[in-house]
């Protein structure tokens, strides 16, 4: 997909988003379909979690070429906000809920690196996105369970045991988006 592809995708997913976030946050579901959504190429959509909208915001904000659609993130940007304003209690409790499941797929995948790099190392890339959705629901979420913030810790050092700083993991014009003091986890690979 080109580079103005995924930023249509990403917009029309937060988006779809949305409209639906008031009803998402008062369910009793962490992986919601988007419902009667889908992409300006006619696919579906990634079924909504807070982490995913926040990961398509970020990539639509780094991808951000003109005046234009800068506004555009913003603006979406600030509908979410007022969601989130709105449902504060619900959101929290959403994002809490979808942190622990992220932290127990970034700690299994890491375990599985530690027993067979060679097999789970070269997926490094896309499973990393578990990590990225963390950095993310911390940036938005007023507060994180002190254990699960220890696990985390624990989990980056871990990680930093077998990882070789580098270059950007993701697509080059993502850079900007994920600066590599915020997210030095896309600015390597694992060692072998």
């Amino acid at each position: 997909m080109s580079m103005a592809a995924s930023l249509q995708f990403d917009l029309g997913y937060i988006q779809a988003t949305i409209e639906e976030l008031g009803a998402y946050l008062l369910s009793d579901e962490l992986f919601w379909s988007l419902s009667g959504h889908t992409s300006p190429e006619g696919t579906a959509y990634p079924k909504l979690t807070l982490g995913g909208v926040l990961l398509a915001l970020a990539r639509s904000r780094a991808r951000a070429d003109s005046p234009q659609i800068t506004s555009t993130v913003d603006r979406l940007d600030n509908r979410l906000g007022a969601v989130q304003s709105r449902w504060r209690v619900a959101w929290e409790k959403k994002a809490n809920w979808e942190f622990r499941s992220r932290l127990g797929q970034w700690g299994n995948y890491l375990d599985e690196v530690q027993r067979h790099p060679q097999e789970h190392a070269a997926y490094y890339a896309y499973e990393v996105r578990l990590r990225v959705f963390l950095a993310l629901l911390i940036l938005r979420t007023e507060q994180i369970a002190e254990s699960e913030a220890d696990l985390l810790a624990k989990l980056d050092q871990k990680l930093r045991a077998q990882f070789v700083p580098g270059a950007f993991l993701w697509e080059h014009d993502l850079r900007a988006g994920f600066p590599e003091d915020s997210f030095w986890f896309l600015w390597g690979k694992l060692a072998v």
